[in-house]
């Protein structure tokens, strides 16, 4: 038995994630082949965007594909359920410049993280939850114990901090 493969030439999609105000978005962003379904991502190719919401989704075979933008959350990866944007790509092509937009929904919690001392404390974990059954939203705290939760959904939020140490 001999058996020949063949090497497919893969590609690439990359571009930024950002609201309506222009501010970057912390999200997964998926490469779905189409009419597959939100629940199956056989042939799907994932990406995590940086903190100025670009993102690189590589090793891509030809065809075409649907963008799914996913909000990052404490649960994982959560679908916004929207396409994005469609994508149809050809034998080893780096298709870059890829602009996807989201509503900026209600708006942004954002404030600043201090020890009893009054320093700021980096790398603490802000969650915020609408109620205990709903997502929660987390980020962490910068050097300057400055944070902020983007593009939430209008509405009262519980919000907490932890932090190896410390209390709330």
């Amino acid at each position: 038995l001999v058996v020949r493969l063949t090497k497919v030439a893969l590609g690439s999609i990359s571009g930024h994630v950002h609201n309506t105000n222009g501010d970057p978005v912390f999200a997964w962003v998926t490469a779905s082949p189409p009419d597959q379904g939100l629940s199956d991502f056989r042939g799907s190719a994932f990406a995590r965007t940086d903190v100025n919401g670009a993102f690189v989704i590589t090793s891509l075979t030809e065809g075409e594909y649907d963008l799914l933008v996913g909000e990052h959350s404490s649960d994982g990866y959560q679908t916004t359920d929207q396409i994005a944007n469609s994508v149809i790509l050809r034998a080893g092509q780096h298709v870059t410049n890829v602009e996807l937009v989201l509503d900026a929904g209600g708006g942004d919690i954002t404030g600043t993280v201090m020890s009893d001392e009054g320093k700021p404390l980096p790398g603490v974990v802000i969650s915020a939850q609408e109620d205990v059954n709903s997502r929660e939203y987390e980020c962490r705290s910068d050097t300057s114990g400055k944070f902020r939760l983007p593009n939430l959904k209008d509405g009262l939020f519980i919000v907490s901090a932890s932090f190896p140490g410390y209390e709330t």
